[in-house]
């Protein structure tokens, strides 16, 4: 998982960002004001939507996510929201340590191009 801009999801040219998109954003940003966008894989997410109930609270009360578009097999963009600035810095300072675990049990991590590295 990598922080990025959010611009790299709306001129993505394998995207196609979309008034819904926009919407569906800003109605997620009206409540939960904090947030940051990251190119990601399914694997790092689910750890990320396990590692954050436990650190900052549960899902729809103290944060949100939305999984903009799968750019390859299982990575693309995403965005999470969160209520509190303090849960984003929480949030933020965990992004380095965020791996996925295969079915194979090797730890991945991928960087904003989707390609994955060993985790050491």
């Amino acid at each position: 998982m990598e922080k990025i801009d959010m611009n790299l999801v709306i001129t993505n040219p394998y995207t196609s960002w979309s008034e819904h998109d926009e919407l569906d954003r800003n109605q997620l940003l009206a409540h939960f004001p904090h947030s940051v966008p990251v190119a990601t894989s399914y694997n790092e997410m689910d750890y990320v939507n396990e590692w954050l109930v436990k650190a900052v609270g549960s899902k729809g009360n103290n944060w949100e996510s939305i999984f903009y578009y799968k750019q390859d097999y299982d990575f693309g963009y995403a965005e999470y929201f969160f209520l509190k600035k303090d849960f984003l810095i929480t949030f933020e300072n965990e992004i380095p340590k965020v791996y996925g675990v295969f079915f194979n049990g090797k730890k991945l991590k991928t960087n904003c191009e989707g390609k994955y590295f060993d985790v050491d």
